[in-house]
């Protein structure tokens, strides 16, 4: 577990983003604090995403489809987790997290060149992970 200067821990917010290897997040999730809250629980609802009901996926696949750009650094962040839990232990659920980084990153190429149909791309996307 990560601990700062004092010995105690570090929030779970600013020590997802260390494991995933990006300080610079923790700085700005110290300015923008609500917003940042609110893209963790959606990266945590991508995490789990198989476990979420229909309708939630689709409600989520709005809500990203309303910001892209943001959309895009939260399947970053997806990537991040998903390569750090593949990375921790080796079997057969390692190998389809690494799939998943694999489909996510054609979601993001995908997400790149029709930015106009991002809700279609997103609704399929979330219908059949």
């Amino acid at each position: 577990m990560l601990e700062d200067t004092m010995g105690s821990s570090l929030p779970s917010k600013q020590r997802f983003l260390l494991e995933l290897g990006r300080p610079g997040l923790v700085v700005q999730s110290l300015h923008e604090e609500s917003e940042f809250s609110e893209r963790l629980a959606i990266v945590k609802k991508l995490m789990h995403l198989s476990e979420v009901p229909l309708r939630e996926r689709l409600a989520l696949s709005e809500a990203c489809a309303a910001n892209v750009w943001q959309t895009m650094q939260l399947l970053m962040w997806w990537v991040g987790g998903l390569h750090a839990e593949a990375m921790a232990e080796v079997s057969q659920e390692s190998a389809l997290r690494m799939q998943g980084i694999e489909t996510i990153e054609k979601l993001r190429g995908d997400l790149r060149r029709f930015p106009s149909s991002a809700r279609l791309v997103l609704d399929t996307f979330f219908l059949h992970w």
